[in-house]
Order: structure tokens, then C-alpha cells, then sequence
């Protein structure tokens, strides 16, 4: 029922020109960006690290996504901004186009990863001040090294590369400025081989696998003063395992191990390795944990079997759910997305935020980079057109809400369309979002 309906709108016109050009900043809710496309390249690309969440104030606009597509001649790196959009990083001057992408520094300064050289596939560290930069690789192999991890401020590089261990054999390598590229060794001698995956924020502990080969490589973990040290599995027949992530104190590492049902997502603590559990749905996939937050509370990874890729979340509470689902609860519209990678995730304990990039299937069936945010907060009511701000706009929507008899126009909850739906509105515009 609407009552003296032309008064109404009156009054609301007339209020609206009282706070004309007086926007109310209003916590965003949460959001999913599909990251687009290298320019002139082709539809496929993934995002594979993002910076401190926290650093950047839990804005969507202060952070950089380190990622990888298809550009015009080959697989290229990305790096995206809401400002920018995505910019491909080139190669190292290599006689065909390949750069690769891994990881991304906590304020976004350096992106690292492996590009096309003169002598082949190189670590590189790239800014926007420097470019792309070689890192080189270790003596006494075939040229080849690739980053992997990144420490917090960007100075220390984590990886692997080719070395006396081998001609097809990797040894896992750490780079600073000062001291160059050195070996970090293996757990089984020379006739193995060795991979760092991930590093701390100080520096101070690397973490990774090594072994004699893929299929039966162990986990380890690495600081200047214990040196290489292998990390618990799962009881396996054939044990083995790999550590993918790490928080950035150093004190939880996360991975996949193997056991009697296959390969399962697993954390290591200093109480030792826990498996992460299987949904119903994740039989006879295997599971990796990827990444995890800076206060060790989320925990984001993938199934995978064949092709079929399925990213998920893991909490204490939650368990492990996939990521589409943790982002539909969140109050996200997913329609005709497939999420199939989850990559990295970073938290901000002031606002509550929390960012996951990877990649998955859009609606046109192309697979695109995303970064989802998952805000905490409540919604915000008054912020009808979802822009962010509660402005004229939003009082000019509600007018039209209002004549159509819309249930969102209905502000105080009692089916009916009347003054009292006004005084409601204008008071929570007044009291801005929580």
C-alpha cells in the first residue's frame, strides 16, 4: 500500500539535494573480478600470487596479481592492477617468447618468476623500475633456473636450478642481491634433486621438496642454521609429499602427502603434518594445498583428476568446501563459473578481507584469472547501486525502488510502502555503512 505517494516524492527529491556530491564511504562488500586477457593474445590465463592484502588497506585498488597468459606470441607473465589492467611482462631477450610468472612481493614491487633468455629458461625478478632482471643459475649444469618464492620486502628469491646434481636434476637455490644464486643441496645426495617452493617473509625459512625423483620425493624445510631437513608424510607404502606454501612467520607449511586413498592436502605445524580431510565430492582426486594466510586460518588449494581442475577453501570451522561455494555463502553470484585453480590468499585483520586469486572457466567457457574478496562485513543497505558509496545515486534508485513497490524499497520490514520506509532510509544513509 503507498500512501500520498507525490508527497513522498517531494520530500525525497528534496532531501536527495542536501547531500548531492556528499558520498558516504561504505565498506565494499564481497567481490569477484574476472581479470581479463593479455592484450592482443589469447583467452587463457591465470592468476598465481597476490600482494599483502593488509599492506594495501584491504583495498581492491592497492593490490598487484602476479599471474601468466597466452600473450600475442607465447606464454607470457602478467602483472594486474584495477588501474591498470593486465600488463605483460616480456621475456629475457630469449630467442623464442615464454615468461612465467610466480609470486609477487608483499607491496607489489617485485614479481619473480622464470623467462626465456639467451641460454635458455632464467630466474628473473622484475620491477617496474628495473624490468625484468636474470637472476643466472648454479654452475656446473645446462643453463636453466626458474623462481618460485619471494620474501617479504622482495629481496630474497627462492628456486631451482640446474647444477653439479645433474643434467635433469634441479637443486633448490636461494638469491639475494649481495650474495648471488647458491644451492641449497638435497636430502639424498647427488644423485637427487631438489625444488624450493616457498619462503618466509624474513628469509629465514625455505620450504620445498627434494628427492631421487618426482614420484618419490619428500618434503623439507630449510634455515641457515638446520640446513635442509625433511618434513613428516602421511603413512604411505611409498611415502612422499611436496610443500607448496608457507605463512609468512615460517610456522606453517602447506602441501599434499600421500597415504592409502591417494593424495591428500595436508599442513605441517610444529606438532607435525595434518591432512586436511576430502569432501565426498573429491574422491579419486588428488588434493594440493597452494597457499595460506598470514594469521594461518585459511587455507586454499585444488583437486584435481585429469583435467578436471576444482579449487576449494579450507577453515577449522568450515572444513574444506570448494571455493565456489565458500564465495556463494559470501553472497557472490558465480552463475556459469567454474572455479578450478586457487593459488594464493592473503588476509587483512583490519577490515576482515579476504583475497583469493587463481583461475577457472567464465561463462563464454574461456579459462580467465579471477580475484575473489570475501568481506565479513554485513551489507550495506543504503548502497543500493553497489558502487560502494552511499550518494544521491543511491536516494535517486530508492525513489524508483519505491514507485515500483520494489521489496528493497520496503525499509522498515512491513510489507507496506510508506513515509516510515523514508525516515528508515534516510536514517541509515545518515549513519553510513558498518
Amino acid at each position: 500500500m503507498i500512501k500520498d505517494l507525490a508527497s513522498h516524492r517531494a520530500w525525497l527529491s528534496a532531501m536527495g539535494m542536501t547531500v548531492l556530491g556528499c558520498g558516504m564511504s561504505a565498506q565494499a562488500q564481497s567481490e569477484f573480478h574476472p581479470l581479463g586477457f593479455l592484450p592482443g593474445g589469447g583467452t587463457n590465463t591465470t592468476a598465481s600470487s597476490i600482494s599483502n592484502l593488509a599492506l594495501a588497506g584491504g583495498r581492491v585498488d592497492q593490490v598487484v596479481i602476479a599471474g601468466n597468459g597466452d600473450g600475442p606470441r607465447g606464454r607470457e607473465a602478467f602483472r594486474w592492477t584495477l588501474a591498470d589492467g593486465m600488463i605483460g611482462l616480456g621475456n629475457l631477450g630469449g630467442g623464442f617468447a615464454f615468461s612465467n610468472a610466480t609470486g609477487v612481493s608483499s607491496d607489489g614491487t617485485y614479481i619473480i618468476g622464470g623467462a626465456a633468455a639467451l641460454l635458455g629458461i632464467e630466474a628473473f625478478r622484475w620491477s617496474i623500475d628495473s624490468g625484468m632482471i636474470g637472476l643466472g643459475d648454479l654452475p656446473g649444469g645446462p643453463f636453466r633456473s626458474e623462481a618460485n618464492g619471494i620474501n617479504g620486502d622482495g629481496t630474497i628469491v627462492v628456486g631451482a636450478s640446474r647444477s653439479v646434481f645433474g643434467p635433469f636434476g634441479d637443486e633448490a637455490f636461494l638469491w639475494t642481491e649481495a650474495g648471488g644464486m647458491i644451492g641449497l643441496g638435497t636430502l639424498v645426495g647427488f644423485d637427487g634433486f631438489s625444488s624450493a617452493e616457498a619462503i618466509s617473509d624474513d628469509g629465514l625459512v625455505v620450504v620445498g621438496s627434494s628427492g631421487f625423483d618426482v614420484e618419490s620425493a619428500l618434503p623439507f624445510r630449510w634455515t641457515p642454521t638446520t640446513g635442509m631437513v625433511e618434513m613428516p608424510t602421511l603413512p604411505s607404502q611409498g611415502p612422499n609429499g611436496n610443500a607448496l606454501g608457507l605463512s609468512a612467520d615460517g610456522q606453517v607449511a602447506v602441501g599434499w602427502s600421500t597415504d592409502s586413498r591417494g593424495q591428500m592436502a595436508v599442513r605441517w605445524t610444529a606438532a607435525g603434518i595434518e591432512e586436511l580431510g576430502r569432501l565426498a565430492s573429491f574422491e579419486g582426486y588428488k588434493l594440493s594445498a597452494s597457499a595460506i594466510t598470514d594469521d594461518h586460518a585459511m587455507i586454499v588449494g585444488w583437486a584435481e583428476r585429469g583435467t578436471d581442475l576444482i579449487a576449494w577453501t579450507w577453515t577449522e570451522s568450515t572444513g574444506m568446501q570448494t571455493l565456489h561455494d565458500t564465495l556463494t555463502q559470501a553472497g557472490l553470484d558465480l552463475a556459469g563459473w567454474r572455479l578450478g585453480l586457487a593459488l594464493d590468499v592473503s588476509f587483512d585483520p583490519q577490515s576482515g578481507k579476504t583475497a583469493i586469486v587463481g583461475s577457472g572457466t567464465n561463462p563464454m567457457g574461456q579459462s580467465e584469472a579471477f580475484l575473489a574478496i570475501i568481506d565479513p562485513s554485513p551489507p550495506c543497505r543504503v548502497d543500493l547501486d553497489g558502487d560502494g558509496e552511499a550518494t544521491i545515486f543511491d536516494f535517486l534508485l530508492f525513489q524508483t525502488l519505491f514507485d515500483a513497490m520494489d521489496p528493497r524499497a520496503d525499509f522498515d520490514g512491513d510489507g507496506l510502502f510508506t513515509v516510515f520506509d523514508f525516515l528508515f532510509f534516510t536514517t541509515a544513509f545518515a549513519d553510513g555503512c558498518p
